[in-house]
């Protein structure tokens, strides 16, 4: 069976700042009990039950959440996350896939 890369990635915020993306179940599960809106949000829109242009951006938000989210440290709120990715759809989708699907060694 072949192994996965490392699923973290870096992206750039419009602010300039870099911050880590990640996507892993252990992640999921711990964004359901935490925020069980958010959790659904993405698992509707990995279902295809969006019909929301901002879910797309939204899902880059969680990547950002499983990456950064410990419990004690501060990390952006999904609104101000939001007001700091570039609008640049074709690097969305582009993000949104190489987590989604990442490439196998």
């Amino acid at each position: 069976m072949s192994e996965i890369k490392n699923t973290y990635q870096d992206y750039k915020l419009s602010n300039g700042e870099t911050v880590k993306l990640t996507l892993t179940f252990g992640k999921l599960n711990l964004l359901k009990s935490v925020n069980k809106n958010l959790y659904t949000e993405f698992n509707g829109f990995l279902y295809g039950k969006s019909e929301d242009f901002l879910d797309i951006a939204k899902m880059i938000y969680v990547f950002y959440w499983c990456a950064n989210y410990n419990g004690t440290d501060k990390i952006y709120t999904e609104q101000e996350f939001l007001d700091l990715i570039p609008f640049d759809i074709n690097e969305i989708k582009r993000v949104f896939a190489s987590l989604t699907e990442p490439k196998k060694k």
